[in-house]
């Protein structure tokens, strides 16, 4: 796959000490972006109307992470990540859902992902001296969820409604995940990497410049630089 060199991130632990990298991650809140879904039902072979759920986003804290592995791939000069035994609970604010654009009610829901991967491959660019881009080339996610959502109103529609949005958000939320990499890596990451790049480069020296050619030696006078006079006297002084 052209790698090169490959790690394993182990926990960093001093004696006494919780993981700083699982205690950073137990506090972050991550907000997941979600598209609104929509769907005509039938009963019966008889279209009931059109549903539209707008579940906006999935909110989830407290991430764990089994193991975080890296590679440098040579021939894309890039990185690869991959983030396998992730776990973390989420919550799925309220949400409204409508038939044919009349409310049915508002609901809430729960989902735990547990035994997730996520395999990235990203590349930073620069100017040979500082890094001024990065860019997401490549992410795929395997998403294992338990989701479970509550309506305000109950029916048999609306649990075939709940029921068919339980579905869509887990077959989704790979492709979505990996949306919010994009993100991530093409925007906030290189907004990192500008903002270093602005604080770092006072610091840096100027690259060296070409000296400036030797001028032109006026004709009928002689040139030192290759005067053979000037070399031998440079040996005998030598010797």
């Amino acid at each position: 796959d052209g790698s090169t060199a490959q790690s394993s991130l182990p926990p960093i632990v001093m004696k006494g000490e919780v993981d700083p990298l699982a205690r950073w991650l137990a506090n972050i809140t991550i907000a997941i972006n979600m598209p609104p879904l929509q769907k005509s039902f039938k009963v019966a072979g008889v279209t009931v109307g059109k549903v539209d759920l707008e579940l906006n986003q999935i909110i989830c804290k407290g991430i764990r992470i089994g193991n975080i592995s890296s590679s440098y791939l040579k021939e894309q000069t890039s990185m690869r990540f991959i983030l396998s035994g992730i776990n973390v609970a989420c919550s799925i604010p309220k949400f409204q859902a409508h038939l044919d654009g009349v409310s049915i009610g508002s609901g809430s829901g729960t989902a735990k992902v547990y035994q997730t991967s996520v395999q990235d491959t990203l590349q930073i660019t620069g100017d040979g001296r500082l890094a001024r881009k990065a860019t997401n080339l490549q992410c795929g996610a395997d998403v294992k969820t338990t989701i479970k959502l509550k309506l305000s109103a109950l029916s048999s529609l609306v649990n075939l409604i709940l029921k068919w949005a339980e579905g869509q958000i887990d077959s989704k939320i790979d492709s979505v995940i990996c949306d919010e990499f994009d993100t991530l890596i093409n925007t906030n990451l290189t907004n990192v990497l500008l903002a270093l790049d602005t604080a770092m480069t006072p610091y840096i020296p100027p690259q060296c410049c070409t000296p400036n050619p030797p001028p032109p030696v006026p004709a009928g006078m002689i040139n030192w630089r290759d005067s053979k006079i000037i070399d031998g006297v440079d040996y005998v002084l030598d010797y």
